[in-house]
């Protein structure tokens, strides 16, 4: 495998990694629960949204934003994701923090998660971190995992990662990839002992392994597909 090919490999087992804690924020975040008293119609535009994400983000934007209107949780956390990321538009910071909040006011724990992660990006720790252990009451699993990234990031030493352990067994235990990657870098890292290095080279080697397959599968040739993963 040429140097090339090695980086759009680990890329792709990043962005895989990273797509499974969206993932994971986004079924445990209620929203679902939420939507089900939704009017089908408002469902369907969600729908479509989600399917012109990809294709036309700023045609998927304006269906968010249309089904957030008519009162979709999902669709507010996805429009504000959508203006703070400047995907399909221009950032608009504010107009994030105006559908996150919509969100939360119905009661949406996958927006006080992006909410924490804004306030973050903005340099408010304090709000943050209690937005967070907010979510962890309520056992909001993708909480666990970002409570244990923001209190190590403020505060990088062996005490703080030793205080983690419990966040993060309980995210590992339920299946959080992001909370085992934070402490299998923890371990290598020393934070933990140096004679536990091993065990988070262990941790990245099961991970990598993981994240590899999944990968190989999406790219494998489906049945139908001519020979590629595209189709062509």
């Amino acid at each position: 495998m040429s140097f090339p090919e090695i980086q759009k490999d680990l890329k792709l087992r990043r962005k895989a990694l990273w797509n499974r804690v969206d993932e994971i924020d986004a079924r445990c975040g209620n929203s679902s629960t939420i939507r089900s008293d939704l009017p089908e119609p408002v469902k369907e535009i969600g729908r479509q949204a989600r399917e012109a994400l990809e294709r036309d983000p700023s045609s998927a934007l304006a269906l968010y934003e249309e089904a957030a209107s008519l009162g979709d949780p999902h669709a507010m956390v996805a429009a504000g994701w959508m203006y703070e990321y400047a995907i399909g538009t221009e950032r608009n910071s504010d107009k994030a923090y105006d559908y996150y909040h919509q969100a939360m006011g119905l009661g949406s724990w996958q927006a006080v998660i992006y909410y924490a992660r804004q306030m973050d990006r903005l340099g408010h720790r304090d709000i943050c971190i209690s937005m967070l252990e907010d979510a962890v009451e309520v056992d909001h699993l993708g909480a666990y995992f970002w409570l244990a990234w923001f209190r190590y990031k403020y505060d990088p030493t062996r005490r703080t990662a030793a205080s983690l352990r419990p966040l993060l067994d309980h995210a590992i235990g339920e299946g959080h990839p992001g909370a085992k990657w934070l402490l299998a870098r923890l371990l290598v890292r020393g934070k933990y002992g140096f004679t536990r290095i091993g065990e988070g080279i262990r941790l990245i080697w099961d991970l990598n392994l993981d994240l590899r397959n999944e990968v190989d599968l999406k790219l494998r040739p489906q049945p139908g597909s001519g020979g590629s993963a595209s189709g062509s």
